[in-house]
């Protein structure tokens, strides 16, 4: 009997274009059993096989990268504390000016007011 990843690559062949989504669940079911699968077994086999020296190196590096992440954080937390307190000393308008509604004057000097355009010629 078939599986439904076999049937799916039969349609493929016979000239299936695009994949519905229950199709492409199958793939990505297919790929992950293939290729994850096998990486985890690897992973799990070389954690069993480590070396003394080699848990001493993951835990001296499992410390150092602790230390890093606790630098960027204060690093972090003191140039939000900066922006804060810049953001205090911004004075925000706490009233509305009264609005006046009178007339705008345009105010030439006296050249302007004599200016002549000739045409063009």
């Amino acid at each position: 009997m078939a599986t439904d990843i076999e049937k799916l690559f039969a349609e493929i062949t016979n000239g299936l274009d695009l994949l519905k989504p229950k199709q492409v669940e199958i793939v990505a079911a297919h790929v992950y059993k293939q290729q994850i699968t096998a990486l985890t077994k690897e992973a799990l086999k070389d954690f069993k096989d480590r070396t003394k020296k080699q848990q001493e190196w993951e835990g001296f590096h499992a410390r150092a990268f602790r230390q890093e992440v606790k630098i960027n954080l204060q690093i972090g937390l003191k140039a939000a504390e900066y922006r804060a307190g810049q953001a205090v000393l911004v004075e925000v308008p706490v009233a509305v000016e009264e609005v006046v509604k009178k007339p705008f004057v345009f105010e030439f000097y006296d050249e302007l007011k004599s200016y002549v355009v000739l045409p063009r010629g």
